[in-house]
């Protein structure tokens, strides 16, 4: 319970007292109570009763006791979410790899990283990227691993026609 519920406790209680025939005096200090505890609104009622018995004892002796907390263990901060691409979006990314293969500013760094792609891509992903690099038949039976190296591989290939064209 936190100290919002006992604020509306003394609110409720004023307003029983004041219909009971109680002194306005007497109505507006349980009023007052209600309106000092706003800045402890979001404290457990636990948590206040401490604060209050340090409050007295500051107020008797001057000196106030220290609770030790125990410190938050250092946490490490957590990886921004990379949100994953669509099968729509790898195999946009991969159709163009395909098509642009072929230009000599590709690096291989480049396509290494574009074909990591591949790995995420299942099923029906996987055999659309197959039409489109012309292996759809050739790999119809392999199990998804073989099927995702082959077309790995088909792409490589490509790139590697181009570059024993160029010599």
């Amino acid at each position: 319970m936190n100290v919002v519920v006992m604020q509306q406790h003394f609110r409720e209680l004023s307003a029983l007292i004041r219909s009971a025939g109680a002194a306005s005096k007497l109505v507006d200090e349980f009023l007052a109570v209600a309106t000092a505890l706003e800045p402890f609104r979001e404290q457990t009622v636990g948590a206040f009763a401490s604060f209050l018995v340090r409050a007295y004892e500051f107020d008797k002796t001057g000196k106030v006791t220290v609770i030790a907390t125990k410190p938050k263990r250092a946490t490490a901060p957590k990886a921004a979410k990379i949100t994953k691409p669509s099968d729509a979006e790898i195999l946009t990314r991969l159709s163009t790899l395909y098509e642009g293969i072929l230009n000599p500013n590709l690096t291989d760094e480049t396509i290494e990283a574009e074909l990591l792609l591949v790995d995420q891509l299942k099923g029906a992903g996987l055999q659309t990227l197959a039409t489109t690099v012309g292996i759809a038949e050739k790999i119809k039976k392999f199990k998804v691993p073989d099927k995702k190296a082959a077309l790995k591989q088909a792409i490589r290939d490509r790139r590697g026609i181009f570059q024993r064209a160029d010599y």
